[in-house]
């Protein structure tokens, strides 16, 4: 288990808690216990049984399912301070997916035990809890429509928009390496090159690097469609 005060802290400047009460916190910080991961390890396997609930403290962390021969999807790039593992454990189904560590990082690991107790006794946070596998659901739509409907160029577009949080000119960093983030969107990394070789011909964005700039907020929401 992790040292008390130390998980207490942690926890405390985690969005997701902060409708427990402090003893709820307490108790939190009780049941954790904080993993460091090197880069390429496992978090879990598909298939593996949830026992608790993860959330990131530092480093980059990929969600991802792959086919027999070989193939990956990414589903998801958790940022720290995101919690992920919920559904399935509320489930008490088998991962669907398996997590691995895509840099030197750190994640609190928190028993299942204590979230369902929180969940029994606090309607507040068992409504936390299905607000943030709602989203997850809404997320996962949002991704189908991308991929059925929307064109790489428009996709890219989108992450984009959705990204800046400030007007013209907001910096939008990848949250991993280009062929993780192409695989997170659906795409080649090829193709991601030349949708961000396209926005930038535009006027709407500028590239360098991992960070791309936003130049004009506008006009790429048109671009999104």
């Amino acid at each position: 288990m992790s040292e008390p005060g130390a998980a207490l802290r942690q926890i405390q400047a985690i969005p997701f808690f902060d409708c427990l009460s402090n003893t709820q916190l307490q108790l939190l910080a009780r049941m954790s216990r904080e993993r460091s991961y090197g880069k390429g390890m496992l978090v879990f396997l598909k298939g593996d049984q949830p026992t608790g609930l993860f959330v990131v403290i530092s480093g980059t962390f990929k969600m991802a399912c792959q086919s027999p021969r070989g193939g990956e999807k990414v589903i998801d790039l958790p940022a720290p301070g995101r919690v992920f593992g919920e559904a399935a454990l509320l489930l008490g189904s088998p991962y669907p997916y398996y997590a691995a560590a895509l840099s030197p990082a750190r994640l609190l690991y928190i028993d299942g035990s204590v979230l369902y107790e929180l969940v029994g006794a606090s309607p507040t946070f068992a409504q936390r809890m299905m607000f943030h596998i709602a989203q997850g659901i809404s997320s996962v739509l949002n991704d189908l429509e991308d991929y059925c409907m929307r064109a790489p160029r428009q996709r890219v577009a989108r992450y984009l928009l959705d990204s800046v949080t400030k007007g013209d000119g907001a910096p939008v960093s990848f949250p991993a390496l280009r062929h993780i983030f192409a695989s997170r969107l659906g795409m080649t990394p090829e193709a991601l090159s030349r949708a961000l070789r396209d926005l930038k011909d535009a006027g709407v964005i500028e590239v360098c690097k991992r960070t791309t700039r936003v130049v004009d907020r506008e006009k790429l929401a048109v671009l999104v469609g």
